[in-house]
């Protein structure tokens, strides 16, 4: 069997074991309380295959509902679903997240109220777009902050992916500079604590009636400039737009200071989620390396 008759046939097997999942989840559908009818898998049309979830709509007799299945890899990125769901919660009694109908724990799934609406694209968003997402981060950042959320250290999380890349010997070029981008990048910032979302890039928003922020599975107790940082990371925006959206945000504060660091703290927590996951080389995430201990050390 040839390469690419290898990658079909795992592909083919991975679509197989999401069927059979998918249809492990539809068999709870009188749990749900949702529907009249048992749902079946060809009820449901698959909307999005990411790297920690993968969401399908299913229109039953009652209406249109989202199932989210979450992804085998949560150990190995450090996710924890417990957090994810409990400011998913807190989020959606402020209204700036949809509504989960139900969970279940031992199949890793939940439902959710289907929402109409488009992800933002990563440029060309107008200023109206710039304003909503900002006053939903605001809303968002000035949430109570229960005291049981953990609280993110960023040389915690980089040290669990250090732990899982050091197990790959490919990885051995990036090892040599584990200590200085920890020493350099890894410690919290002072200054505010908030609820963050963490991966606040364009396509975890949801455009409907109102700005949604969706995917709450990196969540945790951090400075607000993370989330600034992040959704800035991906976005095409020009010098004008950049700054019409902070002071959209900021609004003068003092926080705005720490977003110089909250931005290279989240280019190197990225840099290692997209190695672990292979998503990108061993040499480009040295470059990326090389470059953040040149911009932090100067």
């Amino acid at each position: 069997m040839n390469s690419e008759s290898k990658k079909q046939s795992t592909k083919n097997l991975a679509e197989q074991e999401l069927h059979q999942r998918l249809e492990n989840c539809l068999q709870d559908w009188q749990q749900w309380q949702l529907c009249s009818q048992q749902p079946s898998v060809k009820d449901c049309i698959q909307i999005s295959a990411g790297n920690t979830n993968t969401s399908f709509i299913l229109t039953t007799d009652a209406s249109r509902l989202l199932i989210r299945l979450e992804a085998s890899n949560s150990e190995i990125l450090g996710l924890d679903r417990e957090t994810e769901f409990r400011v998913h919660e807190i989020a959606n009694k402020a209204d700036l997240t949809p509504r989960v109908l139900f969970r279940s724990l031992d199949k890793g799934y939940w439902v959710r109220e289907f929402i109409e609406g488009q992800p933002l694209p990563e440029k060309g968003l107008s200023r109206h777009q710039l304003e909503q997402v900002a006053g939903v981060l605001r809303e968002l950042h000035s949430l109570p902050v229960p005291a049981d959320i953990p609280r993110l250290i960023p040389g915690e999380k980089a040290e669990h992916y250090w732990q899982q890349l050091a197990n790959h010997p490919e990885n051995k070029p990036l090892l040599s500079m584990q200590q200085a981008l920890q020493t350099l990048l890894g410690d919290g910032l002072d200054g505010a604590l908030s609820l963050c979302h963490m991966d606040t890039v364009p396509a975890n928003w949801l455009e409907a009636e109102k700005m949604y922020l969706m995917d709450w599975e990196y969540a945790a107790a951090g400075h607000p400039c993370w989330d600034i940082a992040s959704f800035l990371q991906q976005l095409e925006i020009n010098s004008d737009d950049k700054a019409f959206f902070l002071e959209k945000y900021f609004r003068g504060s003092e926080l705005e200071e720490a977003l110089p660091k909250a931005t290279q703290q989240l280019d190197y927590l990225s840099a290692l989620w997209f190695r672990l996951q292979g998503l990108v080389s061993v040499e480009k995430t040295e470059r990326i390396f090389q470059d953040l201990l040149k911009t932090t050390s100067s």
